[in-house]
């Protein structure tokens, strides 16, 4: 949550330096939605829920954070984390219990419609040319971030819970592919 809290702060303070450009893993918070929605343009790129769940697993037991155990993995906080970052970064909360999921769903696909332009991984040219008809400036992505660690071997089952704990990033992901197939550009 502090983590959370300084990269909110840093992300406002440059909202209100009139920063060109500003990035980074940020919740979408009710104070970042109403106080900058208008001024500046949202956008992200997402990946397919269960892919990114996965990956992020692998690199939490490669960094020694998970246990390599998908059992164990499973049952933990950190799996809860992973296999719902859209809906918690897109209803701006640091933590979502079960039992504020569905109200934070609501709230995260709503800010679908906030985005100016949503890319996906799985056609990251699209989201460059996109940028570049939105913004006038080409964009060039590094990939700084892979997952490293060995491959992650869940059975059936597993996969069956994991898919079930995605479930709201899921509904998330396909609202913004229906809001324009493999990126949406917003005026």
């Amino acid at each position: 949550d502090r983590t959370f809290d300084l990269r909110e702060g840093q992300l406002i303070t440059h909202c209100c330096w009139n920063t060109q450009l500003v990035h980074g893993h940020v919740l979408l918070t009710d104070r970042i939605r109403t106080q900058f929605a208008g001024r500046y343009k949202f956008l992200t790129i997402m990946r397919d829920p269960v892919e990114r769940t996965i990956s992020n697993y692998r690199m939490a037991v490669a960094a020694g954070i998970a246990d390599p155990d998908p059992e164990v993995w499973l049952a933990s906080p950190i799996a809860r984390a992973h296999s719902t970052t859209y809906l918690r970064y897109l209803s701006g909360h640091h933590e979502v219990t079960p039992d504020q999921e569905a109200h934070c769903l609501e709230k995260a696909l709503a800010a679908v419609d906030l985005f100016s332009l949503i890319g996906f991984l799985d056609d990251i040219d699209a989201f460059t040319r996109d940028f570049e008809q939105l913004f006038g400036a080409r964009l060039v992505l590094h990939k700084y971030n892979q997952a490293k660690g060995g491959e992650a071997r869940l059975n059936d089952a597993q996969m069956a819970r994991l898919r079930d704990m995605c479930m709201s990033d899921r509904a998330i992901y396909d609202r913004a592919r229906a809001s324009g197939g493999r990126a949406r550009v917003a005026a």
